[in-house]
């Protein structure tokens, strides 16, 4: 059954150039995992994953790859799903919601207010759907770390910082947590697409917590969820010529952003050993029509 056995993902190293900087990266390619449910989906979605469940119910915003993972573990499982969407506005479906309806996956749209009170909401998600699995927002939190200590197992343990994309925080929760259950040193860099103060200054607390050598950040430029610049952008399009590893243009290229920022002030040397995780959300470009044309031609 998918997701029932711990998995493995190979490491790429590349060098690649920007803005006067040469960078030696090594790339753990989680994105291969499987096209809709990769990297960090995947591994987060283990942990929940039930064979005698009747379905799976989850939530995230309306352009969520959770949601869109979801929706593909219970399509091959053959089971239903249920998504609950942060947003109630009036409107048509946008192109993610239009694949999750696809997927099978029954779609409720939320007003922002009562999407907001998770405890509510997930305990009448219990009531109404009482056969099924109950998947929290990004999957955190985890019943127990056993993945993400596997996980931390792809990463050499010579690894001196290890930069990974945020969105609610669970992958970097876990796997700080499996860092220090290791007594690894290695430096954690979340880099998140959201520009939340308040959510990413209780982020930063909560890892803080887990593993004394972890830094949260936001957008170097401020900017919203999905509002990438045009230096962002063209680090994607430059990294991708560059290598032939294809970022996500939501999460990644802000993560190759700060990287490069970071290399540029000093604070990663040439000599360091830098692991980006890469996790897939590849379907992200399909939010750039013309960047997705000029890259890859569709």
């Amino acid at each position: 059954m998918l997701c029932d056995k711990p998995l493995s993902s190979h490491i790429e190293a590349v060098v690649f150039s920007f803005d006067g900087c040469n960078i030696a990266l090594q790339v753990l390619r989680d994105d291969l995992i499987h096209p809709l449910i990769s990297g960090n989906k995947y591994r987060k979605l283990q942990a929940f994953v039930k064979e005698e469940a009747a379905g799976y119910v989850s939530f995230g915003g309306a352009w969520s790859n959770h949601l869109l993972a979801v929706a593909a573990l219970a399509r091959l499982q053959g089971v239903s799903s249920v998504g609950y969407i942060r947003g109630d506005e009036h409107r048509p479906l946008n192109l993610y919601e239009s694949w999750l309806k696809q997927l099978g996956m029954k779609l409720h749209h939320l007003s922002r207010k009562q999407y907001a009170d998770k405890d509510a909401l997930y305990a009448i998600c219990n009531i109404k759907h009482p056969q099924f699995q109950c998947i929290p927002e990004g999957g955190h939190p985890q019943p127990n770390g056993l993945a993400f200590d596997h996980w931390v197992g792809d990463i050499p343990a010579n690894t001196d910082h290890l930069f990974l994309s945020c969105g609610t925080g669970a992958s970097m929760l876990g796997l700080a947590a499996a860092l220090h259950r290791a007594k690894r040193k290695t430096k954690i860099w979340g880099i998140s697409a959201i520009n939340a103060p308040k959510f990413l200054q209780k982020l930063q607390t909560d890892v803080s917590l887990l593993h004394p050598n972890a830094l949260v950040m936001g957008s170097p430029a401020g900017q919203r969820f999905g509002k990438n610049n045009e230096h962002e952008l063209a680090l994607a399009k430059a990294f991708f010529e560059q290598t032939g590893i294809a970022p996500d243009p939501v999460y990644d290229s802000r993560v190759l952003a700060v990287l490069v920022e970071q290399f540029q002030l000093g604070q990663i040397k040439a000599a360091d050993r830098v692991l980006w995780l890469h996790s897939g959300g590849m379907t992200g470009w399909a939010g750039y029509p013309s960047e997705c044309h000029e890259l890859f031609g569709l």
